[in-house]
């Protein structure tokens, strides 16, 4: 009889994917304890031993899933910028199959990116000012702002003969930087006029700059 008839090799896979849960929960339990120190503290004013206790762990449990604090730190942001994209993807991709004029367009773009930051604002925060002062963090928001770019330049060539530019990326890098400017001031600083205003009319500049009329 084989080892599989006999339940033997089911046996001996039932711990081993016990364990292997139990490893990604731990995991997921130091990722999750460590997001919320850096958004509330940066990444400076936290030690292993504090996020080893939010997450309620030993700390030789912590070292045996992270070398330090910084790869932790950069594993967060790995997440963090990942869940960003799925959510800027998927309303993006919303907008392109409603097949509404550019105005409509983007709004729902500049909304979209809105939201994206409204992820984890503590640590976005965080991770937006370590881009001046990390190496590691510049390069990585270097490579996502080309990637950005890249879907930007490709979104504006699926509008054809309605814009007014015609240098794509030059126009990607403009709204790209727009966008982000008054979105990241409104949610670091927040601003006197209402948010819903501010956002209604970046998105009609931006209209109005792109497309020959007012689709």
């Amino acid at each position: 009889m084989s080892r599989k008839e006999s339940g033997v090799e089911s046996d001996h896979r039932k711990p081993r994917k016990t364990v292997q849960a139990r490893s990604q929960k731990t995991r997921e339990k130091i990722l999750l304890a460590a997001e919320r120190l850096f958004g509330k503290k940066g990444l400076h004013s936290v030690n292993s031993k504090e996020i080893a206790a939010e997450a309620g762990v030993a700390v030789g449990t912590f070292y045996n899933y992270f070398p330090d604090k910084q790869d932790l730190f950069l594993e967060v942001f790995e997440r963090h910028s990942m869940e960003v994209g799925r959510v800027l993807d998927g309303r993006i991709r919303d907008e392109v199959a409603r097949g509404g004029g550019g105005r409509e367009f983007i709004y729902g773009l500049v909304k979209a990116v809105y939201e994206a930051h409204s992820l984890s604002p503590d640590f976005h925060r965080q991770a937006e000012a370590l881009k001046y002062s990390d190496a590691s963090m510049a390069v990585r928001r270097k490579q996502e702002r080309k990637e950005a770019h890249a879907k930007s330049v490709a979104l504006m060539a699926g509008f054809g003969d309605k814009l007014r530019i015609t240098d794509h990326e030059a126009a990607a890098e403009i709204v790209g930087l727009a966008v982000e400017s008054v979105v990241h001031e409104l949610k670091m600083f927040g601003s006197e006029v209402s948010e819903f205003r501010m956002l209604k009319e970046l998105a009609d500049m931006l209209t109005r700059y792109l497309f020959r009329d007012d689709t």
